[in-house]
């Protein structure tokens, strides 16, 4: 059964089930006066103590810090609120929004997309005359996109800076070459596909006072991290854009994979994949790895699926052959909505593993569709290779908002259970998928905003309800909020195959999140 702290309504109660001593309300992490922002914010989950108590940490985005709170299999401690801390100094590094944090073999490990200008050998000549813009700021050309991360020391219970994954070192630098800049425009990459020989491109190009070109670095963004619990890997996936530095270069806008065995210490380039981000990544237990995107036009509309999925994998072993297929349900195209009232983010698909399913090595997608009142759903594919290595789908599972005619369902995320480090016994093959029930616009008077989930059990769609609530109600506010592009949330588990999720979310007033777990 399912623990969540809500009464639901008669719909909703065939669905339920119970557990003692449930919490009937959400809880606010940490407010908008302690962050600064609420805008980009991810969650993972340490391994328990021998006190059975697990630190939650989120990574809040343009706050550039670090939350924590604790929790064990029965609930959050202190209330669920979180003790917030700043990011180490990181001297020659910035990070900026994007993030990601993961439970891996050797310690939590942080992610934020962002540059460097620390040295590096061998340094490329475009180092030496040139200067570089970024944010308003006039810095040495040395200046390029990195993936920054911290690992958490738990002896220490501090966080501090790790080696970063420079641009520079993959491919001999080819994706950090610097991007032709024009500051009266704020526009990188002028005027707008730089490529060999645009001569009237390259007029474009800004300059400073004194003659000298304007740049701007490569940089790395929407950045995906995944650690994989059967064959140790940690894997990368970022969308690069870089150069071009001269008229005899192509500008390089790509998605790149990345993979590292010892922890995130270093790292080596897999493959390239289509340029639209995000890559959502997953894994099953013969260590095959399973990537999605949602490629398509700008606004969303008649997208496709496209899964990226490699050979199984041993310990530490790095794929070699990389797959494609086009998942859809019931040849349903992809779509974003007509008109929401919160950010609009087109591409926010997501991807779980199954662990044990008779057909084969099986994982669930889930992408966005445009219902016919022009709001958006998502629609859950399940995807398996056979035994005999044959790609099959099949449909999964609706996901609909609360009112389909004024709604849309918004930044949908499965969490699925974090298995590293932990025994087989604890395996379980239940997972969540939570989400905004965001309002058509402003004029929409039957409930504003909320957050709802659904739990998936061995694939199957299972309990659902309100996440946001208030004394056992469904609670819903009026003030849109701007999420950023996605949320995540974190999960552990425990003796008994028992599983808790922590999914967080962000509202106005700060970063707020609920418990729920299995028995």
């Amino acid at each position: 059964m399912i623990t969540v702290g809500l009464l639901l309504t008669n719909a909703w109660l065939s669905q339920r089930s119970f557990l003692a001593n449930p919490l009937t309300s959400d809880f606010l992490i940490a407010n908008s006066t302690e962050l600064g922002s609420t805008y980009e914010n991810s969650a993972g989950s340490a391994r328990a103590d021998r006190n059975g108590e697990n630190l939650i940490f989120i990574a809040a985005g343009k706050a550039q810090c670090m939350v924590k709170l604790r929790a064990t299999i029965d609930g959050v401690k202190d209330g669920g609120r979180g003790v917030v801390s700043p990011l180490p100094k990181m001297n020659g590094l910035y990070p900026v929004t994007d993030n990601n944090v993961v439970r891996t073999e050797g310690a939590m490990l942080a992610q934020w997309d962002g540059a460097t200008e620390e040295n590096y050998t061998p340094a490329p000549g475009w180092w030496q005359t040139h200067r570089m813009t970024w944010f308003a700021n006039k810095i040495g050309m040395k200046l390029r996109g990195c993936a920054v991360f911290v690992k958490y020391d738990i002896s220490k219970d501090t966080w501090a800076r790790s080696k970063p994954l420079d641009l520079l070192s993959i491919s001999n630098g080819e994706f950090a070459k610097p991007r032709p800049y024009n500051s009266s425009l704020n526009k990188a990459d002028i005027p707008g596909d730089l490529t060999r020989n645009n001569l009237k491109g390259w007029k474009s190009q800004g300059k400073y006072s004194d003659g000298a070109l304007e740049w701007f670095p490569a940089g790395i963004d929407r950045t995906e991290i995944y650690a994989c619990p059967f064959t140790g890997n940690i894997y990368l996936a970022g969308r690069i854009i870089s150069g071009p530095y001269s008229q005899t270069d192509n500008q390089e806008n790509t998605m790149l994979l990345m993979a590292s065995s010892d922890q995130g210490l270093t790292w080596q380039w897999l493959t390239t994949l289509d340029a639209w981000s995000p890559a959502v990544m997953t894994s099953t237990p013969d260590g095959r790895l399973w990537i999605e995107q949602v490629i398509g036009n700008s606004d969303g509309v008649s997208s496709r699926n496209v899964l990226t999925y490699t050979e199984p994998l041993g310990r530490f072993k790095m794929p070699k052959t990389f797959k494609k297929a086009e998942p859809s349900y019931a040849n349903q195209k992809g779509s974003g909505p007509e008109m929401v009232d919160m950010e609009l983010k087109v591409s926010c698909p997501s991807i779980c593993r199954l662990l044990d399913d008779p057909k084969g090595s099986s994982v669930l997608i889930a992408y966005q569709v445009r219902n016919d009142y022009g709001n958006q759903e998502y629609r859950v594919v399940k995807a398996t290779i056979t035994p005999g290595g044959k790609y099959v789908q099949e449909p999964a599972f609706e996901i609909r908002a609360t009112r389909e005619d004024t709604h849309s369902v918004m930044y949908g995320t499965f969490i699925q259970p974090e298995l590293v480090g932990e025994p087989d016994s604890r395996y379980t093959d239940t997972s969540l998928f939570y989400w905004y029930d965001a309002r058509r616009d402003a004029n929409v008077k039957d409930g504003g905003f909320s957050v709802r989930y659904r739990v998936f059990r061995k694939g199957k769609g299972a309990e659902t309800g309100y996440l946001s609530q208030k004394r056992n109600n469904p609670r819903f506010w009026k003030t849109a909020h701007n999420p950023g592009d996605y949320m995540k949330g974190a999960s552990f588990v425990a003796d008994g195959k028992r599983v808790a999720f922590i999914p967080q979310w962000s509202e106005a007033d700060g970063i707020h999140g609920q418990f729920l777990s299995t028995k």
